[in-house]
């Protein structure tokens, strides 16, 4: 029965070239996948996340390093697979030239995003917890992927993003700050308005605003003279990125309230239209 096994065990499948793939090569491949995933397992999820947590390491960090490690982990477990089912790494030098290049042409833009995805890890240009605008589309970074990231919008819109976007592109990544950062809010008040009266409700109310800091305090500018209006910018500083709309929103009707309360004209374009009337003779009436 033992003899019986090891000539199923020895069953050729498959060959290519000189190289033979058997059902003992399979089921050995097979284990080997079993055993490095519970290996990357408890590497990653137990005995890592544990070290992270006793040296307080933040997310994005561990996330990096637990990622680099998963890869590492994942290409030991398939030279060894391909050197138990072909009995050389060899096997990986085999096929022609041409259908090399054709994969290679093929999967151009993979690999790029698979590069760009190590050197995201490494260089922590972009960590999991950071908030990014790529695309003028805010952002928190959820994952990153071997070719692609996740980021979480303010929408509640998880978005799929090429590793090689936020290498090559120029994207803003607020959680780089380690200053607040710097907002404003416009305002356009009719001409018969008193400056310093519109100044003075405009810094009081990025007061009433606990998001909006102290210091660096607010500051207003009078920005031009429009065709109706003269048009002012509130500036003032937060350390809230995400929801960074929300803040100028509640600004904003701060600002129309007490403006309505000051007597303070918001104006609007208005425009005089004259009407020619051509149906006239000479100075009789018209049909």
């Amino acid at each position: 029965m033992e003899l019986d096994l090891q000539e199923i065990l020895q069953q050729n499948i498959f060959s290519i070239g000189k190289y033979h793939v058997t059902i003992g090569g399979i089921i050995t491949a097979i284990l080997i996948v079993f055993f490095t995933r519970i290996a990357e397992f408890f590497i990653n999820r137990v005995f890592l996340k544990r070290y992270f947590r006793k040296r307080q390491i933040d997310q994005g960090r561990s996330f990096a390093v637990g990622q680099i490690v998963k890869y590492l982990i994942y290409m030991i477990g398939v030279f060894i697979m391909i050197k138990h089912l072909f009995g050389s790494v060899s096997f990986l030098a085999l096929g022609s030239a041409g259908l090399f290049v054709g994969i290679g042409l093929a999967l151009q833009q993979t690999f790029t995003d698979f590069i760009s995805g190590i050197i995201l890890l490494v260089d922590r240009s972009a960590e999991v917890g950071d908030i990014i605008v790529i695309d003028s589309v805010v952002g928190q970074v959820k994952k990153i992927g071997l070719r692609t990231s996740e980021v979480y919008t303010r929408d509640r819109v998880s978005v799929i993003v090429p590793n090689s976007k936020l290498i090559s592109n120029n994207f803003t990544n607020w959680s780089h700050n380690q200053e607040p950062a710097r907002f404003h809010v416009d305002a356009g008040v009719a001409y018969k308005s008193n400056a310093e009266e519109v100044e003075r409700i405009l810094l009081s109310c990025a007061a009433e605003i606990k998001e909006i800091l102290d210091n660096p305090p607010p500051t207003v500018h009078l920005m031009e003279f429009g065709d109706s209006s003269v048009n002012f910018r509130l500036y003032y500083f937060s350390h809230e990125f995400f929801f960074a709309e929300r803040i100028k929103s509640d600004l904003r009707k701060t600002i129309f309230h007490q403006f309505r309360m000051n007597e303070i004209e918001i104006p609007f374009p208005q425009r005089d239209i004259w009407f020619k009337n051509n149906n006239q003779d000479d100075g009789g009436s018209p049909d």
